[in-house]
């Protein structure tokens, strides 16, 4: 080591060896700390604490600098731990390393001391009377069921098996603490989400809404800490979605007169929309084929299908509210035709989108075919297809031509024209032949 470098690691040695580290004097296996807990409870007489707890003692007079008491066992004067108070004339004890049993407070005399609830020496005393408990207070946590479905309404059991742990804090990655506390029915404080532990050490989460509709389906651990004693444990869950899409198309038909298309959406329940019902929209085409309608789309019903019915003859020229309509009790709010024409559209195939909050949930396509020969169709009419938007072949067949099969006695009937006279195909067979023999006899004279 060079001259420079070896002042330089005795400097840190000396600045090391002046600060130091804060201790407490006289400890002996000494738990005490000198960072008070956010929130250490006062070692009070006759109360009983969960090791790894922090729990506070002040002197009567905190001007008594570098005074030091010790707790010993109730039937021992050894000492188990020092606790010293310094200038401040508040000690914080840390009983992670108190074992199970009852304890007492002693002065340098060995005099019990007792503590009130603010946990201030107050006067010495027997130690009957002076003793206070630790415990262990250890606890499981662990939910019910490995996985659950994110269906809003469901309850998600968590069961903490305890001793002294009343509260624990809640802590998740993936799940913010304001949703977290409103599933579980706690508060967010610093250290996470605190909820009351029942008698029975059942918690249950509530899956909400804005669970469903924010973090969801997905693989969550959860760090379970002791409000009391600061012990934590992990509990793991799987979040699974089986809802499936929020709102969907079926299978898109034009019907056997090529007037009516039917569009299928499969809606999920109200109560798991992430959206309000007025924010679900149908839009038929885009900007690059010339054409594009859009409508709002109501499952009144709540019967998570919605039928749309297209009437092709008209669409693209008449206003968008007569050539779409909501089959049943379901309806369409607002239907716009955004791009004017004077001509129907072409025949082809045009997108169909659906999209809530502005976001797209599915894309279709809807095909346009025309039948010049069949006049425009109502779309509201049920003969296309049945309620369930399957396609109903209904179409007008013309009657058979009779014959000898059907009926006999007309088998030889020569066929008519309009004004009743006959005119068999025979007899139109032996007239050109005598026609023709007729203008050969003509020429050989």
């Amino acid at each position: 080591m060079s001259p420079h470098r070896r002042v330089v690691f005795l400097l840190l040695l000396l600045a090391v060896s002046v600060t130091g580290v804060p201790t407490v004097s006289g400890a002996v296996d000494s738990p005490v700390v000198t960072v008070p807990d956010p929130q250490p409870e006062p070692l009070t007489t006759g109360e009983q604490y969960c090791q790894g707890q922090h729990v506070t003692v002040s002197l009567p007079n905190p001007s008594a600098t570098n005074t030091s008491f010790v707790i010993t066992r109730v039937n021992s004067t050894v000492p188990v731990v020092t606790v010293g108070f310094g200038e401040s004339g508040r000690a914080v004890l840390n009983t992670s390393r108190l074992s199970n049993g009852s304890y007492v407070l002693r002065d340098d005399s060995n005099e019990t001391l007792e503590t009130d609830e603010t946990g201030a020496v107050v006067s010495a005393s027997t130690v009957a009377t002076a003793s206070f408990r630790v415990r262990s207070c250890s606890f499981d946590a662990r939910f019910e069921y490995d996985e659950f479905v994110v269906d809003p309404g469901r309850q998600v059991p968590l069961q903490i098996d305890r001793t002294l742990t009343e509260a624990v804090s809640l802590d998740v990655s993936g799940i913010p603490d304001g949703v977290l506390a409103r599933m579980a029915n706690g508060s967010v404080t610093d250290g996470g989400v605190r909820v009351p532990v029942p008698d029975n050490g059942r918690l249950s989460l509530n899956v909400t809404r804005e669970f469903y509709c924010g973090p969801g389906a997905g693989e969550y651990e959860f760090t379970v800490t002791s409000a009391k004693s600061g012990a934590a444990r992990r509990a793991s869950v799987t979040a699974a979605s089986e809802l499936g899409a929020e709102a969907v198309f079926g299978t898109i038909r034009t019907d056997e007169t090529r007037n009516v298309v039917t569009i299928p959406i499969t809606v999920a329940p109200k109560r798991a929309h992430c959206w309000n019902e007025s924010d679900l929209v149908l839009q038929l085409g885009t900007d690059t084929d010339g054409f594009t309608v859009r409508t709002g789309i109501a499952d009144a019903n709540d019967d998570g299908t919605v039928l749309v019915r297209v009437n092709t003859s008209t669409v693209g020229t008449a206003p968008a509210s007569e050539f779409l309509r909501a089959v049943g009790n379901d309806s369409l709010r607002n239907p716009m035709l955004l791009t004017h024409r004077t001509r129907p559209i072409p025949e082809g195939n045009y997108e169909v989108k659906l999209s809530a909050d502005g976001n797209e949930l599915d894309v279709g396509r809807m095909l346009i075919e025309r039948n010049q020969s069949t006049p425009p169709q109502d779309p509201t009419s049920p003969t296309p297809a049945t309620e369930s938007g399957t396609t109903r072949t209904e179409a007008v067949m013309s009657k058979p031509a009779l014959t000898a099969t059907t009926r006999p006695e007309t088998a030889t009937r020569p066929t008519t024209t309009a004004d009743g006279v006959g005119f068999g195909p025979v007899t139109a067979i032996l007239a050109i032949a005598l026609v023709v023999l007729a203008r050969r006899g003509f020429e050989s004279t």
